[in-house]
This record gives structure tokens, sequence and C-alpha cells, in this order.
């Protein structure tokens, strides 16, 4: 009795351990365990073979023990992370339509409001200058620009519109409409996104520099170097030509794409700044990895190598109010953008010698990461502890058999009989991913078995141990009726072959007892597979209505993008195009002053566009998605940057890598979310002890970097 209660007293601290705990203690208390046991038995009087054979029944049953514990473990998670989904449902639409809104700000303040801006500044120097050559110049470009200001507004109010992803060469076309910034680009090819971002530090610098350095020149590197994002610049002097930069000698260290804009210095053209470019340029630059510096720099000396966050600010950058620039120490303005290239995508190199806008146009690059399986700690803890017990109820039955001689009494054929045991079991492990291989896998180190036994390799009554396992060719039918295909010859094979260790021990012809047995055990491995149909069943049903419920979100999500940005399209007829298109009309007047006045206008109503738009219209905690991270880390002064290609995930997997989002995001640091065959990958600076609980709830690992931890998540659907 006192061994029973203890048997008890430890399974059940074992399945709470295992419910309440991570895999790897809950494991070493399932190791501890069976040690214990078998030490027990050695104590208490045992031989050696009984102490094997009872700790080897106990690291069965405590295996299966932590299996049931973990998969308990999952389940309460699955459902609390289900329950927050479907509570955070309605948020999706509204988040859907503040990511909307986001990205046309961005658009706004990046397309629409530098062709407004140079419009200014050329029309201010003409008027002042009262040069006529001058005046038909900024006539002429205010036409130009007007009307590109207006297409590229027409684009933005479209509903079903976007533009295409800016690459290097796009860079050069820039700048040929400002014929005094001079530019060293020795980069032919980047990833898409680093070279977006490129584009956009360089439109943003000059933007500014026509706000802040009227007049000033200005000089523009694309280039490679090797290092980190985070060492020190050195961008050299503005005026002094980009030396042609090596690649790094080994493709794992690619180095980085390195931006840098820098002008003299000049008067500011007052009125001109919104204050926010490059906090919104910073976000992007860090969302691929990269910093940002911005700052002034020095006559005689190096660069500031000072994040623009920490550093100085210019123009409305410091509460809209321009200081007098530059100051004499300085030399004018640098914005340098520092992005990592990897190793799957790295930057090609122009050919010859660096020339100022060579005419090389982008390549799309391969994306890059590899995929990793769940792993022990996952759905598969309950396929290894099949394994285990596969191996540990017949061995242990062995070696506590009380037969003369025993199964497992000459250590030649005990060995050849373990080695069966375990390649019979090992197919367990597979069963899901490989159902009916598995199957005949199994079948087929069964045959083996049955042919080592007649031979008399295994010993005497080897046969007999087939009947306990039996059961794993009963779940593999199980698992081909759930997983795989809806073929009946599984379970007839099976029960044709699970009847033949029994044939020698009956009276009668051999074929027909066999018949009569086959036909005998066919009644459990039918209903077996039978049970294995209806869970497949419920599981497609599940996950039918998984989608169903992720098109409805997904429908409504669109839609109410779609009503964000036609609300947003009417405001920008009513406000800003409108005075686009009197900038060209009085373009073609040649009204000069006219065009100043409603370019100025037209930039007002930007502002005041772009003022509303980047407000925070809701408290509300953004829902527990994997994209609301994006939003969550903008709430902690963070950015999270995404990789891989998007694709719809279990919400219990969305809900898991939000949660750990959030904890690694805690203080501002950011976090990047990289897609990958099987799963995702959650990287931050936080400690692991943080989010080792919430990423093996989720079946989950947790590997501890050099610059913080990665969270593995396994995309698993739900049972």
């Amino acid at each position: 009795m006192l061994i029973v209660l203890g048997c008890a007293v430890l399974a059940v601290t074992l399945y709470v351990l295992a419910v309440y705990g991570t895999a790897g203690p809950a494991a070493g208390g399932a190791v501890a365990a069976t040690l214990a046991v078998a030490l027990t038995v050695l104590a208490s009087g045992g031989t050696p073979r009984d102490a094997a054979g009872i700790g080897g029944l106990a690291a069965g049953g405590s295996a299966m023990v932590w299996a049931m514990g973990r998969s308990r473990r999952r389940r309460r998670a699955g459902r609390s992370a289900l329950a927050a989904y479907r509570a955070a449902s309605g948020a999706i639409p509204r988040l859907a339509a503040t990511a909307e809104r986001d990205r046309l700000a961005a658009e706004l303040h990046d397309v629409a409001a530098h062709r407004l801006t140079g419009i200014v500044v050329g029309a201010a120097a003409a008027l002042r200058l009262a040069d006529p050559d001058l005046t038909a110049e900024a006539v002429a470009h205010a036409a130009g620009a007007g009307r590109q200001a207006v297409s590229e507004l027409d684009r933005l109010a479209a509903l079903d519109q976007r533009g295409e992803t800016p690459t290097l060469g796009d860079i050069d076309t820039l700048l040929d409409g400002h014929p005094g910034v001079t530019c060293h680009r020795t980069v032919a090819t980047a990833p898409p996104e680093l070279a977006s971002v490129a584009f956009r530090v360089v439109r943003e610098a000059l933007t500014n520099a026509m706000r802040y350095a009227t007049g000033a020149a200005v000089h523009v590197r694309v280039e490679t170097v090797p290092g980190r994002p985070d060492a020190p610049a050195d961008p050299g002097r503005p005026d002094t030509p980009a030396p042609r930069v090596k690649p790094p000698a080994t493709p794992a260290d690619p180095g980085l794409l390195v931006v840098t804009v820098t002008d003299g210095g000049g008067p500011a053209t007052p009125g001109l700044g919104a204050g926010t470019g490059l906090a919104a340029l910073r976000q992007a630059v860090t969302a691929v990895g990269g910093t940002l510096l911005a700052g002034p720099v020095p006559l005689d000396g190096p660069a500031p190598s000072v994040p623009a966050i920490h550093g100085p600010a210019r123009g409305a950058e410091a509460a809209r109010t321009p200081p007098p620039f530059p100051s004499p120490a300085t030399g004018g303005w640098m914005v340098q953008a520092r992005l990592p290239l990897t190793p799957d995508a790295p930057a090609v190199l122009a050919p010859g010698r660096p020339r100022p806008f060579p005419r090389l146009r982008y390549g799309e690059a391969r994306p890059h990461g590899h995929g990793r399986t769940a792993g022990w700690r996952g759905t598969a803890a309950l396929d290894w502890a099949l394994v285990v017990l596969a191996v540990a109820l017949p061995g242990g039955t062995g070696l506590l058999s009380t037969e003369v001689p025993a199964p497992f009494a000459a250590p030649a054929s005990g060995g050849l009989l373990l080695t069966l045991l375990v390649l019979h079991a090992l197919p367990l492990r597979w069963r899901r991913r490989m159902p009916r291989l598995s199957l005949a896998a199994a079948q087929g180190v069964l045959l083996v078995w049955l042919g080592c036994d007649a031979a008399g390799w295994t010993g005497p009554g080897s046969a007999q141990l087939v009947l306990l396992c039996w059961w794993v060719e009963l779940t593999l039918v199980h698992t081909v009726g759930a997983y795989g295909t809806r073929g009946w010859p599984a379970p007839v094979a099976v029960a044709a072959l699970g009847a033949f260790p029994l044939v020698d021990g009956l009276t009668g012809p051999p074929v027909a007892v066999w018949a009569t047995l086959t036909a005998a055990f066919a009644v459990p491995t039918v209903s077996t597979w039978a049970v294995g149909l209806l869970v497949g069943g419920r599981r497609r049903r599940l996950r039918a209505a998984a989608a169903l419920d992720r098109d409805r979100l997904d429908r409504d999500a669109t839609a109410a993008a779609r009503a964000e940005r036609g609300r947003i399209a009417a405001g920008l007829r009513r406000t800003a195009r409108s005075h686009a298109e009197a900038v060209v009309r009085a373009a073609d007047e040649r009204r000069l002053d006219l065009v100043l006045a409603e370019a100025k206008a037209g930039l007002a109503a930007l502002r005041e566009l772009l003022d509303e738009l980047r407000g925070d219209p809701a408290g509300d905690d953004p829902p527990p998605v994997i994209a609301a991270i994006s939003a969550l880390a903008a709430r902690r002064h963070a950015v999270a940057r995404y990789t891989g290609t998007r694709r719809p995930l279990p919400a219990a997997v969305e809900v898991a890598a939000y949660r750990i989002a959030d904890a690694l995001v805690t203080g501002g640091a950011s976090v990047t979310v990289a897609y990958l065959p099987g799963g995702l990958t959650l990287s931050g600076a936080a400690e692991a002890r943080k989010v080792r609980a919430m990423a093996d709830a989720a079946g989950g690992t947790v590997t501890e970097t050099e610059d913080g931890v990665r969270v593995w998540l396994p995309e698993v659907f739900p049972a």
C-alpha cells in the first residue's frame, strides 16, 4: 500500500512540475524520479537486474506523466491566448486603420513635402535676388515640381495604388532635380528594404538642406564599409571624393551600407519644417537594424558619432524654433545612416572607379533565413515520451521476467533485442509528419524481429514481447487516420502482421488460425483507425473555422484601412492638392509671388494634416497580434523590425509572440521579428528569465546571444 501511495505522490508531483514548470526542470524531475525508484529497489535488497527492470518501467511511466503535463501546459496557454485573441479581435481593424494612417503620413512627409519645399526655396531665392534668369528658372521648376506634387498626391489619394519601392538607382534620379548636389556612389545594388531606407535618408537630408541651408553645397555618398552599425562614424570631409571601399574578406561579415549627406551650411528658410522628419527617419533606419547619426560638422575634425536621438536638433526639430545655422564653430550639417548588410543579401559594388550619378539599377535579393523544428519541448514531447515508453515497457518487463532463460539473459541476444525495441519505437517520433512511412518502418522492424525470433537469435520468449509493443502499431494506425490518408490497408496490414506471433501457440491449420486471428485483431485496428479519421476531421474543421475567422478579420481590417485612406484622401483633395494645383496655375501665369504663397499654404496644410495623422487617437493597448508589435514598440520608444515574408499564423502563436515582444521592448529596447519556415524568431536585449516561461508554454525555446536573447516559436496549428 505504501508503495502504491508513494508512486501516486511521485506521479502527481511530476505532473504538477510539468504543468507549471518549464521543460528542462520537468524533464530533470522525471529522470530524478526514475533514478530514485531504481536506487530504492537496490537499497531494499533487490538485484541490479530488478533495479534495471523496475527503473525501466518507472522511466516509461515518468515519460508519459511528463508528456501529459506538457500537453496540459500547452493547452492552458493555448486557451488563454485564444481567449485574448478573440477578446481583442475588434481592435484589429482599428490597428489596420492606424497602420494605414501612419504609412500615409510617412509618404506625405517624404514625397509631397519634398516637392513643395523645393518650390518654396527656389521661389523665395528668386524673389529676393530679383534676377530675371533665376526667376524664369524658378517658375519653370515650380511648374514641373507642382505637377509632380499633384500627381503624387493623386496617387496617395487613390484607394488602390501604392508607389514602387525605391532602389539605389532612384537616388540618382532624385538628385537630377538638384543641380548643385554632387554624388559619389560606389554601390550598385542592395537589399530592397535597405535601398528604400537609403533613398529616404537622401531625400529627407536634401529637404532639410533646402530648408535650413539654402544655397549650400550638398554632398551625397553611398558606400559599403566593414563593421557594425554602432561603430564610430568616419565619413571624412564632405568635399573629399569617397574612395572605393573593398568588401570584407569573409562572406559572413558583409559589413554596412553607409549613406552620408552633408551640406556646407547657410541661411535657413523659416516656417518650413514640421519637426518630425528625423524622428520618422530614425525609426525607419532602426527598423532595418541600422543607426542614424545627425549633427553639425566641425570645421576641422570628424563628424558627430552620436545618434540623432541623443544629438542636437536642427531647425524645426528643436521645438520648431530654428536657431541661426550654421554656428561659427561648424561647417555645416551631416546626416548619416549605417545600415547592416546580411550574408545572403550583400551589396554589390559598382564596377570601375566611382563617378557621379552612375546609372545602375537594382536587382532582386533572395530572402534569407532558415527554419527550425519544434524540438522535444513542443508538440513532439508526447512523441518522444511514446518512444521512451515503447522501449521501457517491454524492456523492463523482459528484465523482470522469471522465465528460464529470460529474454535478456544472454548479452548477444539481449543486445539485439534491445536494438530491435529501439528501432521499433523510433518511428513514433515522426508519426505526425510521415504517418504512413512511420507505420511502414515499424512494420518492417516487426518483420525483422519475427525473423530473428524464428532463427533463434533473440532468445526464447522474445516473440511474446511483441504483444507488449503492439500498441505502437495501434498508435501509428490512429495517426494514419488522423494525419494521413483514408486508406483502409493500414489497419488490415497491422492486424495481419500482429496475428503472426500467436499462430504457433494455437492448434489447427496455420492459415485458418492466422485468418481467424487477423479478423479478431482487425476489430481494434479498424476501430482505432476510424477514431483517427474522426479526430482528423475535427482538426480540419477547426482549421477551416480559424481560417474563416481570419479571413473575416482580414476583410474588416482591409475595409477599415480603405475607409481611413478615403478619409485622408478627401482631406488631401480639399487642402494640399488644391494648393498644389494653384501653384501650377500660378507658375503657368508666371506669377512667382503667388507660387510662393500657394506653396507655403500647401506646406502649412500638409503640416496640419501630418499633426492630425501622427496624433494618438486612442489610448487603448494594441491587440495581441504580431502586426501590433510595431505599435507596441512605438509606445515604449522602441522600434520593431520585421524580416521574412509575412504570413498568417495561428492565434496562439500571434498572442505568444506579442507577449514575448512586450517583455523584450521593456526599457526602450528594439525587437526583431523574423518569419522563418516552420515558425518565427523574436530577438531583443532582455534577460532570458523574463521570456523563458512564455516561450516554453508555446513550445518554443530561448537562446542567449551576444546582444540579448533569441526566442523561437514553432508554427503549431490547433490539434
